[in-house]
């Protein structure tokens, strides 16, 4: 059984002359009975291990079961939704799950869109509420980090975007905290070139995250496609150090991509 997104290599593969395969096609539904009571699993599982860690702070009623059965119905029967809330509400930094929880329930109360239209309309809600968290002084910071990162398809490290942006280490990283929601890093393999000195990169934990972050009509003002001139003044500042550095004539360099 292949279960995939169309990706370039499989439609490659089986688009080759002398390449038989039966196959079937069956619709999953996600937004149904069945995928609710997984989903409710999920949570109380979930809330069950926050309860644990917070057992002097959270009583055994914690959360009421109409509060679990509302983060179910709004989750759309996607696990990813429940995992996401799940690490939002039980944030080690913030300490608080029961606000963090009301904090949930608040913004999914007062979003008027329709998740029909959207199946990760609650996840988009959640992501809009974790970079609503980033103080106003970080939040440009972040977004030109993500810029970067979308902008160099994945493959640079960590200090390479640092340096592009000229951040340093302290305020580079300062800028992700409260990102471990939807951000993680992982070290290097051992094939890449530079892993000694760049030893981590950036990757996003869903798909939906990166989708998000593209589309305004999902993102709003965290689009970053907003910030295409930002990213495309330092891009330009960067060619012209390089001409300068390496005495090339001025404008020789003048191809830099924008991911999008």
């Amino acid at each position: 059984m292949i279960c995939s997104r169309p990706e370039w290599h499989f439609k490659s593969m089986l688009s080759r002359v002398g390449c038989r395969i039966n196959c079937t096609r069956q619709v999953m539904q996600i937004d149904d009975e069945v995928a609710w009571n997984d989903v409710y699993h999920v949570l109380c599982d979930g809330f069950r291990d926050i309860r644990e860690r917070y057992r002097e702070r959270l009583d055994s009623h914690w959360p009421e079961k109409r509060q679990i059965i509302e983060l179910t119905l709004t989750s759309g029967g996607l696990f990813i939704v429940a995992v996401t809330l799940l690490q939002f509400i039980g944030d080690r930094a913030c300490g608080n799950p029961r606000k963090l929880l009301d904090i949930c329930l608040q913004s999914l109360r007062s979003s008027g869109v329709c998740a029909a239209a959207n199946p990760f309309h609650t996840l988009d809600i959640l992501y809009q509420q974790i970079l609503s968290n980033v103080p106003d002084d970080a939040l440009p910071i972040v977004l030109d980090i993500l810029m970067v990162h979308l902008a160099s398809q994945f493959m640079w490290f960590l200090p390479q975007i640092a340096a592009f942006l000229q951040l340093d280490r302290g305020a580079f990283f300062h800028a992700l905290e409260g990102l471990h929601f939807v951000l993680a890093t992982t070290p290097a393999g051992p094939d890449d070139a530079g892993s000694e000195i760049y030893p981590q990169r950036l990757w996003f934990l869903h798909q939906s995250f990166h989708d998000f972050l593209l589309n305004p009509s999902r993102s709003s003002r965290f689009c970053l496609k907003n910030a295409q001139s930002t990213f495309a003044f330092r891009a330009l500042w960067w060619a012209r150090r390089y001409e300068e550095l390496y005495a090339l004539p001025k404008g020789s360099i003048c191809t830099f991509s924008y991911y999008g």
